[in-house]
């Protein structure tokens, strides 16, 4: 019985390394000047404005190509040219007015403040800009990266790590941490996907850093809808707005 409760409360201790919100603010409880705080960017810092562009818009036309028989890699590769397009030229948001804020009291809270996303470096630029016009900056909390650390298909600018592959967002920055003198005493981590959570803490495990994941759920009170969608993307170069689109969709049905 008693190796019972201590299963239970190992589990329950585990288990609350992750907690969910749908507000950025709650971040601010679980940092101190000992921490180092990692930023998702889509779903969690941006999104886009319009279903066009969104990050659901993504993996929902990915998953198409996949049902149509590519794999994984193939149907990203074929349609990672039209997201780039999409983030060009349809506009973005935070996903809470005050996120820009919440992140900069971050910064002022804690040691270091980056950005980890599977954002492919080719969008680096274009990425950095689109903070800067949500009024979000990382460059100076940035990490300073030794120079014979190997980067491989990754890049790191301004305070953000385009790591290609989400799948090693922990991974890799548990190498970086290896080849670092400094390192921090709490990491937390704020993602929208639970699971990139997971994957970071066991990633961290080992080296006796306190983690705390943040899930940030408030992309998911969003509905996805494919064929406003589907028609802002056949009026391109033309922008429709979700209302404007959902507006000739009724007229079309009437």
């Amino acid at each position: 019985m008693k190796l019972f409760i201590l299963f239970l409360l190992s589990f329950s201790l585990l288990e609350a390394k992750i907690v969910h919100t749908s507000h950025i603010e709650d971040l601010l409880s679980h940092l101190n000047e000992s921490t180092w705080v990692l930023f998702d960017l889509d779903d969690t810092l941006l999104e886009g404005e319009n279903q066009l562009g969104r990050a659901k818009w993504y993996y929902h036309e990915t998953e198409k190509l996949m049902r149509r028989g590519l794999s994984d890699v193939d149907a990203q590769k074929l349609f990672y040219p039209q997201w780039i397009l999409s983030q060009t030229i349809c506009p973005t948001r935070t996903l809470e007015p005050h996120t820009a804020l919440i992140v900069a009291k971050a910064q002022a809270m804690t040691e270091r403040a980056i950005a980890l996303t599977a954002r492919h470096p080719p969008i680096a630029s274009l990425t950095v800009e689109q903070l800067q016009k949500l009024n979000i900056d990382l460059a100076e909390t940035a990490l300073k990266i030794p120079s014979d650390f190997a980067m491989e298909t990754t890049l790191y600018r301004n305070g953000i790590w385009f790591l290609t592959d989400f799948q090693q967002k922990g991974k890799t920055f548990a190498r970086l941490l290896d080849a670092m003198e400094e390192c921090p005493k709490r990491i937390v981590y704020i993602d929208d996907g639970r699971h990139h959570l997971e994957e970071m803490e066991k990633a961290l495990s080992e080296k006796k850093i306190e983690f705390i994941g943040i899930h940030y759920k408030r992309a998911f009170e969003r509905p996805y809808d494919a064929q406003i969608a589907e028609l802002q993307y056949r009026s391109l170069p033309e922008i429709l707005s979700d209302a404007e689109a959902a507006l000739i969709l009724k007229t079309k049905s009437a």
